[in-house]
């Protein structure tokens, strides 16, 4: 079974910028054999419609998160933070570099 790869971002200092990081690091790990797991690109339109609290999308996306084989960080912000806390505990892998990634078997 391949590998969820949850990618960690700020997303409210530039919305459209994060949106197009994960974007393009989705492609990336799809070509990697990977399958992306973005919350900011899932999340975005819900939250352009009907905006909700800021811990209400953390906890969500920390959700999600913990159901990920990884997570690969692009940049900090105190969300970002709080998923890298919460992935330690959970003993998910943190990645820095995606090129790290390619040593943490696909399948």
């Amino acid at each position: 079974m391949k590998k969820l790869i949850f990618i960690s971002s700020q997303y409210s200092a530039d919305p459209e910028k994060s949106i197009q990081d994960h974007i393009d690091v989705s492609h990336q790990l799809l070509d990697a054999g990977y399958i992306p797991v973005s919350y900011v690109i899932q999340s975005h339109y819900t939250h352009i419609d009907r905006p909700h609290d800021y811990l209400i999308w953390l906890d969500a996306a920390i959700t999600v998160m913990q159901k990920c084989d990884a997570v690969l960080v692009l940049d900090m912000s105190p969300g970002v933070k709080a998923e890298i806390a919460e992935a330690k505990a959970s003993n998910i892998p943190i990645f820095y570099d995606i090129d790290d990634i390619e040593f943490f078997s696909a399948d």
